[in-house]
């Protein structure tokens, strides 16, 4: 149940330029009687992220008597269209260093005992927060640097991508010609940022990937490098478009080359949830080779591939499965969601005509 909920104004560590930053908290009486504030990252706030702060975040809302001081933290990421929330139970060790564990959000819901349309409103569609950011900012000074300029080895990359990409009616008319998984995957593998365009974020800041390495588990078709202090880590399989999601039956099963890709990547899934800290060290040295100049795994680096991330810190992990075609969407989408959100680490499946949607070029 909520409690409350607020813009909270805190203190910025002395290091940062601005004075104070700002975040959303919403405080609930969850499971068992306990209490969780929740704290979410604004695209208002002028200062270091809450991520970057929490610790500070969490002393200064327990002084203020903002909420009480047994409150559970979790860090809460909104994200741009068309990407889920992110959600990080935090915990802090007894010298007061903070510990993410990436949570779902029907988890989350669970442990908050909120309604399952709390989240659904994004806080830039709000009015009344709105005001309350406005409310918030006052007083605090607007960064007034000098001109940034790009380095112009940033804008000759970004150039470079354009410059090759293909346009989405090509994928389109593609997947839906009969093609098998080969040809879309050498059409992918030719335009990694069809990958970066939808999981990217921020929208320059990524590392893509073809047939990438999974430990014993075997190899993702594609995968994402992308995100700030954490990590995140799309892995990707695909299929061809020629078959259906579902079966023809009242089942409502999955057709068998979808259970097939799907088995695959549970398989990938299955690995790195029993070897999660060898993976995590592994994604990152793949990282600073890529930024150290060099192209594993067919590496295809975003105008800005050194993510500025932290390599001790938890990784983002995002499992996306992409194939077969749609149907009838509002009963497919309700099977996909079902299944998906059934398992420890997120799956997301896609159809092809679902996740073309959500490119933005023609």
């Amino acid at each position: 149940m909520k409690l409350c909920d607020f813009i909270f104004r805190f203190k910025a560590p002395s290091w940062c330029i601005t004075p104070a930053g700002i975040c959303r908290v919403r405080l609930f009486s969850g499971r068992g009687g306990d209490f969780y504030a929740v704290l979410t990252e604004l695209d208002e706030n002028p200062s270091v992220s809450v991520t970057n702060a929490i610790e500070n975040i969490r002393r200064q809302l327990i002084a203020n008597k903002k909420i009480p001081e047994v409150s559970q933290i979790v860090d809460h990421f909104e994200g741009p269209a068309f990407f889920t929330h992110k959600f990080d139970l935090v915990t802090f060790t007894p010298d007061g260093h903070p510990e993410w564990r990436g949570l779902s959000r029907t988890r989350i819901e669970a442990l908050l005992e909120c309604s399952p349309t709390e989240f659904d409103l994004s806080t830039d569609k709000d009015p009344w927060l709105q005001a309350e950011i406005r409310k918030a900012l006052d007083g605090i000074p607007p960064i007034k640097v000098f001109q940034y300029i790009e380095p112009p080895e940033i804008s000759e990359r970004r150039l470079e991508i354009a410059a090759k990409m293909h346009s989405r009616a090509e994928l389109d008319e593609l997947v839906h010609s009969s093609a098998n998984e080969q040809t879309i995957s050498a059409f992918l593998k030719e335009d990694l940022s069809f990958f970066s365009e939808i999981y990217a974020s921020p929208k320059d800041e990524y590392i893509c990937f073809s047939e990438f390495p999974v430990g014993s588990s075997g190899r993702v078709d594609f995968a994402v490098f992308t995100g700030r202090s954490r990590m995140s880590v799309y892995l990707i399989e695909i299929k061809a478009a020629q078959h259906h999601l579902l079966r023809k039956n009242h089942y409502q099963e999955f057709t068998a080359p979808i259970q097939e890709g799907r088995g695959q990547l549970l398989s990938r899934e299955a690995w790195v949830r029993s070897n999660y800290e060898q993976f995590r060290r592994f994604v990152h040295q793949v990282r600073q080779s890529v930024v150290d100049g060099k192209r594993p795994y067919h590496a295809f680096p975003g105008p800005r591939p050194k993510l500025q991330v932290d390599s001790d810190k938890d990784i983002h992990l995002h499992f996306i499965f992409i194939g077969g075609h749609t149907v009838d969407d509002l009963k497919e989408s309700q099977k996909r969601h079902q299944a998906d959100q059934s398992l420890y680490f997120h799956i997301e499946t896609e159809t092809w005509d679902s996740w073309i949607k959500k490119l933005e070029r023609k």
